[in-house]
């Protein structure tokens, strides 16, 4: 439906906290765009949250005017893209509100 959103991006990153092999991988590092607009520039989970683990919420209002919310992650070669074990990921979740 073509609305101001408020949304909210839950971001955590879900590692093996003393886990030297994970440290030795380096930080994910990303844009995020929302509707085609850049909202964070460079965002690194861990250092935004205070560390691993540590959730973190993004908030941004956003006009959606084509029926259609666009949420795009944008990883431009900067940090890294490589996990050790297949259970070590980014947990996201998406909240939107309306705006009346």
């Amino acid at each position: 439906m073509n609305a101001n959103y408020i949304v909210k991006l839950h971001f955590a990153e879900l590692i093996l906290i003393n886990n030297t092999s994970f440290n030795s991988l380096g930080e994910r590092i990303f844009d995020v765009y929302l509707q085609d607009n850049l909202v964070s520039k460079d965002f690194k989970i861990t250092k935004e949250a205070g560390g691993p683990g540590i959730p973190i919420v993004k908030t941004s209002i956003v006009n959606v005017t084509s029926n259609t919310l666009k949420i795009h992650f944008y990883w431009a070669g900067r940090g890294t893209t490589f996990t050790v074990f297949k259970f070590i990921s980014v947990l996201l979740t998406v909240e939107c509100l309306i705006l009346l």
